[in-house]
Protein backbone atom coordinates (compact mmCIF):
# COMPACT_ATOMS: atom_id res chain seq x y z
CA UNK A 1 0.00 0.00 0.00
CA UNK A 2 2.94 2.43 0.61
CA UNK A 3 4.52 1.63 -2.49
CA UNK A 4 1.07 3.05 -4.20
CA UNK A 5 0.58 6.08 -1.89
CA UNK A 6 4.35 7.21 -2.89
CA UNK A 7 3.14 6.83 -6.82
CA UNK A 8 0.56 8.96 -6.09
CA UNK A 9 2.68 11.51 -3.94
CA UNK A 10 5.11 11.34 -6.82
CA UNK A 11 2.83 12.19 -9.33
CA UNK A 12 0.93 14.86 -7.88
CA UNK A 13 3.88 16.64 -7.17
CA UNK A 14 5.38 16.53 -10.63
CA UNK A 15 6.55 19.72 -12.53
CA UNK A 16 6.67 17.37 -15.86
CA UNK A 17 4.05 19.12 -18.53
CA UNK A 18 3.15 15.41 -19.44
CA UNK A 19 2.83 11.63 -17.30
CA UNK A 20 3.18 9.01 -18.60
CA UNK A 21 -0.18 6.76 -18.50
CA UNK A 22 -0.95 3.01 -20.18
CA UNK A 23 2.26 3.99 -22.89
CA UNK A 24 0.78 7.27 -23.89
CA UNK A 25 2.03 10.67 -22.61
CA UNK A 26 -0.98 12.48 -20.94
CA UNK A 27 -1.40 15.99 -19.68
CA UNK A 28 -0.02 15.99 -16.31
CA UNK A 29 -2.71 18.58 -15.78
CA UNK A 30 -5.47 15.42 -16.18
CA UNK A 31 -3.52 12.82 -14.59
CA UNK A 32 -3.14 14.75 -11.66
CA UNK A 33 -6.85 15.53 -11.63
CA UNK A 34 -7.69 12.20 -11.51
CA UNK A 35 -5.08 11.33 -9.08
CA UNK A 36 -6.80 13.92 -6.29
CA UNK A 37 -9.92 11.96 -6.86
CA UNK A 38 -8.25 8.50 -5.29
CA UNK A 39 -9.53 7.64 -2.78
CA UNK A 40 -8.38 4.96 -0.01
CA UNK A 41 -10.80 2.60 -1.55
CA UNK A 42 -9.52 3.09 -5.03
CA UNK A 43 -5.74 1.83 -3.53
CA UNK A 44 -7.65 -0.88 -1.81
CA UNK A 45 -8.95 -2.05 -5.22
CA UNK A 46 -6.03 -1.67 -6.91
CA UNK A 47 -4.01 -3.44 -4.32
CA UNK A 48 -6.73 -6.03 -4.88
CA UNK A 49 -6.25 -6.06 -8.47
CA UNK A 50 -2.66 -6.48 -8.40
CA UNK A 51 -3.11 -9.47 -6.18
CA UNK A 52 -5.49 -11.42 -8.50
CA UNK A 53 -2.94 -10.79 -11.67
CA UNK A 54 -0.86 -14.08 -12.53
CA UNK A 55 0.93 -12.02 -15.14
CA UNK A 56 4.53 -11.10 -14.32
CA UNK A 57 4.70 -7.15 -14.88
CA UNK A 58 8.06 -6.35 -16.01
CA UNK A 59 7.85 -2.17 -15.26
CA UNK A 60 5.63 -2.44 -11.87
CA UNK A 61 6.07 1.47 -11.34
CA UNK A 62 4.12 1.68 -14.91
CA UNK A 63 1.74 -0.70 -14.36
CA UNK A 64 0.84 0.82 -10.43
CA UNK A 65 0.54 4.23 -12.50
CA UNK A 66 -2.07 2.98 -14.99
CA UNK A 67 -3.70 1.44 -12.27
CA UNK A 68 -4.62 4.27 -10.06
CA UNK A 69 -5.74 6.41 -12.80
CA UNK A 70 -7.90 4.04 -14.62
CA UNK A 71 -8.95 2.94 -11.08
CA UNK A 72 -11.08 5.93 -10.74
CA UNK A 73 -12.65 5.24 -13.81
CA UNK A 74 -13.29 1.25 -13.33
CA UNK A 75 -14.18 0.79 -9.19
CA UNK A 76 -17.86 1.24 -9.55
CA UNK A 77 -18.26 -1.35 -12.49
CA UNK A 78 -15.90 -3.70 -10.91
CA UNK A 79 -17.54 -3.58 -7.82
CA UNK A 80 -20.79 -3.62 -9.01
CA UNK A 81 -20.03 -6.49 -11.64
CA UNK A 82 -18.77 -8.27 -8.74
CA UNK A 83 -22.33 -7.98 -6.73
CA UNK A 84 -24.18 -8.94 -9.80
CA UNK A 85 -21.78 -12.10 -9.98
CA UNK A 86 -22.35 -13.20 -5.86
CA UNK A 87 -26.26 -12.41 -6.23
CA UNK A 88 -25.92 -15.12 -8.81
CA UNK A 89 -24.07 -17.63 -6.93
CA UNK A 90 -26.44 -16.87 -4.17
CA UNK A 91 -29.29 -17.96 -5.93
CA UNK A 92 -27.86 -21.10 -7.76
Amino acid sequence: MEELVEVAVEILASNRDTIRVNREDKPAGLVKEQYRRLTMFHIQYVLSCLQETESKARNIRAVMVTALYNSVSTIGTYYGNLFQYHQKIKRE
